[in-house]
């Protein structure tokens, strides 16, 4: 059976639309999919523009769309200019088609809208009430007058769920800049604050904009206890209200409460967070020791950083993250602590098979400095995690040791190198000599071809700018090997990059040392 195009269809029966029998058009309405945007706004075009006997059902059919996909009211417009006469006509004939109403509300004309708003305010609240907010910010000012009318005599009737539905709506509205409607906001919030149960919906949707902006009202206009509302806050799934709850503790809460929620803060998952709480307690000389011996093994740097900073003096770092190995958090500490002789305890540990442990000896030597490491660093590039071979490349250039390129070759070439890991090796070629990277490309580029053959162009390219800027001349054997590698290649290359990278190994040529 052939594909319905709905479209082709709709075009059709707006050239002949008093051809088609009713029953044959109801059949085909049933057969476009109910979140066919597009399919809607043809239909939107048969019903005004046409003027067909099927107007009526196929107002019926967009109904039955947005009742069932409320979502589709937000992406519904008219594709082309109205008639003014023909539209008010439209709205006169179908008093009753809601549907109608939500599409006319969105003319261009400022006639329709008016007479869409006001056949929409003749309903109950249900899915027109997103529609009538939308309309308070109208540019005409009798039709921004004739929303926001509707609007004060439908928030008290409306349900809980269709309040929940026109949130973001008003969230907008807010931020209007030509018609604010702030007495519409303000008595939506007041609607919401006298429904408790509804608030706390509210707070949990999986909308982070829109909390947010209810968190900053709710503050700057208290219903109750500010800090009740920053104590759910403090629990909220969005990090960012968790953070500004943080943020309003030391300010808006009673000062004999406050330790109760900083000590509540230290167990949040975002550092800023815990960060908040640390300097609170400190502050107000509530810190005490245990405490921040345990901050000393968060898992976030800057929170070990700012423990020791308090603990400065008082108890020796590095025994204490000694004491706790192999924990992640006491391995990055010991790291940051340390002695680079430390680096034969943290060495054996990348070969541990937690990656968690592993990520934090690559961290750790990396803070430590020790260039005997390199090895073992080379070693973990081919890590089976990217984690952990993404750290390693951030400890070899920490530490400025060199970088043995056979070997990186080899994790280039080994058929059970994953993608990421040929690309953690490729950009740690940038810690060998200019000219054993340009040979490695080269060799690299023919085998590779097919898994990184693009990408290995792009460090040819990145090879042949950077000279430019910081040349070095090669020794003959090095200069002799790239020619080589060159030559091997040369049917594989750009043939653009082919010429440029011969151009520039004939220029040193005579230059070798």
């Amino acid at each position: 059976m052939a594909q319905f195009d709905p479209l082709g269809w709709i075009r059709q029966w707006t050239a002949q639309p008093w051809n088609m029998p009713i029953e044959e058009a109801e059949a085909l309405f049933a057969r476009i999919a109910d979140d066919d945007v597009t399919a809607v706004s043809a239909l939107i075009g048969v019903m005004v523009q046409v003027g067909s006997p099927y107007a009526d059902e196929a107002a019926g059919l967009l109904e039955g769309l947005l009742e069932r996909h409320p979502r589709l009211i937000q992406s519904v417009s008219l594709k082309r200019q109205i008639d003014r006469q023909r539209g008010l006509a439209c709205l006169k004939e179908h008093p009753d088609r809601w549907g109608l109403a939500v599409v006319l509300s969105r003319s261009s004309d400022g006639y329709i809208r008016e007479a869409a708003v006001k056949a929409l305010r003749q309903r109950s609240p249900g899915i027109v009430l997103p529609i009538l907010i939308e309309r308070v910010d109208d540019w005409v000012g009798v039709v921004a007058r004739e929303a926001e009318a509707a609007c004060y005599e439908k928030f008290p009737t409306a349900s809980d769920d269709e309040l929940l539905q026109s949130l973001p709506v008003v969230r907008k509205l807010a931020g209007k800049q030509r018609r604010p409607g702030e007495g519409v906001v303000e008595t939506f919030e007041a609607e919401l604050s006298r429904r408790p149960v509804l608030l706390k919906k509210v707070r949990t949707r999986p909308d982070g904009a829109t909390i947010r902006w209810l968190f900053k009202r709710s503050i700057a206009n208290p219903v109750g206890p500010t800090e009740e509302l920053i104590w759910e806050a403090l629990g909220s799934w969005d990090a960012v209200v968790r953070l500004q709850a943080a943020e309003l503790v030391g300010t808006k809460v009673p000062a004999s409460e406050r330790s109760r929620f900083w000590h509540r803060m230290l167990r949040d998952r975002l550092p800023s967070v815990r960060l908040q709480a640390m300097q609170g307690l400190a502050e107000s000389s509530g810190l005490v020791e245990a405490v921040l011996v345990e901050l000393l093994f968060d898992r976030n740097a800057r929170v070990r950083n700012d423990a020791r900073f308090y603990l400065k003096g008082t108890v020796v770092f590095r025994d204490l993250y000694r004491d706790r190995l192999p924990d992640p958090s006491a391995v990055a500490g010991l790291g940051e602590t340390g002695h680079r002789q430390d680096a034969d305890l943290i060495e054996p540990l990348l070969s541990h098979p937690q990656s968690t442990v592993r990520r934090a000896a690559a961290y750790a030597l990396g803070h430590l400095g020790a260039g005997s490491s390199g090895p073992v660093l080379q070693n973990a590039l081919a890590d089976s995690s990217p984690s952990v071979a993404r750290e390693a490349l951030r400890a070899l250039r920490r530490t400025g040791g060199s970088v043995d390129p056979d070997h990186l070759q080899r994790i280039l070439f080994s058929p059970e190198s994953a993608p990421g890991v040929r690309r953690n090796t490729m950009q740690a070629l940038d810690l060998t000599s200019r000219w054993e990277q340009l040979a490695t490309l080269l060799i690299s580029r023919k085998p590779l071809r097919d898994q990184m053959g693009p990408l290995i162009d792009v460090y040819l390219a990145r090879w042949l700018a950077r000279g430019k800027s910081s040349p070095a001349s090669p020794r003959r054997e090095q200069w002799e090997r790239c020619q080589q590698a060159l030559k091997d290649v040369a049917a594989e290359l750009p043939e653009p990059l082919r010429a440029a990278l011969a151009e520039d190994l004939r220029r040193w040529e005579n230059s070798t040392r």
